[in-house]
């Protein structure tokens, strides 16, 4: 159990990464859809 318990760690970063990276890239998409339009 103790590796499982280990790997939430960086899986858990890995998810805020990602949530990140998506919503920046959201955030951009947006911004260049308002721009040219």
């Amino acid at each position: 159990m103790q590796p499982q318990v280990v790997q939430v760690g960086p899986n858990l970063w890995v998810e805020i990464g990602v949530y990140s990276a998506c919503t920046t890239g959201v955030k951009i998409v947006a911004s260049v859809y308002m721009y040219t339009h």
